[in-house]
């Protein structure tokens, strides 16, 4: 019958009283119905928490070999970075230039894929990584101003119209890019006005770009 115990293996500990305790037990049940050459089952990880004696399951395999976990899943050597632009891009752009971000700052770099000499994320093996970017631009006199994030084989643009001069600006955005071990990211910015006056603007609140792995 689906959920009947076939076997429990346990681990004991003296207590001081007895070994009646169990510190962790892992247990094989029927999952589902059984039937001639058909013999579904789970496995459960099961651990003892402090101040207690019995196992309760921290972690399942099904039938379908999916893991359901009750607690939190940590990942700290998950790829995953934060850097930002540390200091002013004086005239940078409004020329129509396109200028690459100085992203030369890190707060977080677990794997050390950016390198902040040339501004640029490595994917360090395949996956689907997301990523959040945001430029700030002081003093952009009218034109198209935009933000990119360019990464192997695909580009990806927020853009708006400046109908007038407008003194401090900030565009953000997400994106989930599907990438190859060893392709690449990096930020640039643009503005389409008609004087290499625009600046872009530094610290975590305005130039920032920020990824990570996702879990597959």
């Amino acid at each position: 019958t689906s959920g009947d115990t076939i076997g429990d293996v346990n681990w004991f500990a003296d207590d001081g009283t007895d070994l009646l305790s169990t510190v962790a037990q892992i247990r094989v049940a029927v999952e589902g119905t059984v039937a001639a050459n058909t013999t579904p089952g789970s496995m459960a990880f099961r651990t003892t928490a402090a101040g207690a004696q019995n196992p309760t399951t921290a972690l399942t395999l099904d039938s379908a070999q999916d893991a359901t976990f009750a607690g939190t899943i940590y990942a700290p050597t998950q790829p995953a970075f934060a850097v930002h632009l540390n200091d002013w891009m004086d005239n940078a752009t409004g020329d129509n230039s396109v200028v690459t971000i100085t992203l030369d700052t890190e707060t977080l770099d677990t794997g050390g894929d950016f390198n902040t000499s040339t501004y640029t994320f490595t994917a360090p093996v395949d996956g689907r990584y997301i990523f959040a970017c945001s430029i700030g631009m002081y003093y952009v006199a009218g034109g198209y101003s935009e933000m990119r994030l360019l990464t192997t084989g695909r580009n990806f643009l927020w853009s708006y119209e400046v109908i007038d001069t407008v003194y401090y600006t900030v565009r953000m955005g997400t994106v989930i890019v599907d990438m190859d071990a060893n392709d690449t990211a990096y930020m640039t910015g643009r503005n389409s006005g008609s004087a290499q006056t625009t600046e872009i603007t530094p610290g975590n609140g305005a130039t920032h770009l920020t990824g990570y792995l996702l879990p597959s």
